[in-house]
């Protein structure tokens, strides 16, 4: 599982993702912080 957070610090909105994500610029343009919990991310 990995998590986006809208703010530095781990604050702010959140968007989890925890299966496949054809596109995640969506979420990079606006992300200032980045927790991976599980799995394999590339």
């Amino acid at each position: 599982q990995i998590t986006f957070y809208e703010d530095r610090g781990f604050q702010g909105r959140c968007y989890e993702c925890s299966s496949d994500c054809p596109n995640l610029q969506p979420y990079f343009s606006r992300c200032n912080s980045i927790r991976v919990d599980s799995g394999c991310w590339m």
